[in-house]
């Protein structure tokens, strides 16, 4: 980012570019990027929309994994280890759940699917219409 402001105007390397621009670019930037920071840009993977139903279910064991390997001296950084913890978990408890929830899971992706859809086309047409 910063090279990016150095480059854009008469600037030195190793300057910041001056208020003006910066504040420019920095406006640019967010209306580029104001579309993504609302909502995800990928549709859920199954394990992943378990995750957000049904993530009571893997909580506990989850809970007392991290805390085993706390105790542990070679112990990795938290935040490394404890999201594998749980992906690995919600992975095994979506494979193991009845086919009933597993349809559940994936009707839920279908119309977040489908909601998505509706979006990028909603998004087409105005652009479309600033256009004509």
């Amino acid at each position: 980012m910063e090279k990016f402001r150095n480059d854009l105007g008469t600037s030195k390397a190793g300057r910041r570019a001056n208020g003006q621009h910066t504040a420019t670019v920095n406006k640019m930037m967010k209306n580029i990027m104001k579309g993504s920071m609302d909502k995800p840009t990928h549709v859920l993977k199954p394990w992943e929309m378990y995750s957000k139903t049904h993530y009571m279910k893997v909580k506990d064991a989850v809970k007392t994994e991290q805390e085993e390997l706390q105790k542990l001296p070679s112990a990795e950084p938290a935040k490394k280890t404890t999201l594998g913890i749980v992906k690995r978990h919600l992975k095994a408890a979506f494979n193991n759940e009845s086919e009933e929830v597993k349809a559940e899971v994936l009707a839920a992706i279908e119309a977040m699917k489908e909601v998505k859809c509706v979006e990028i086309e909603e998004a087409k047409k105005q652009g479309h219409d600033k256009d004509v």
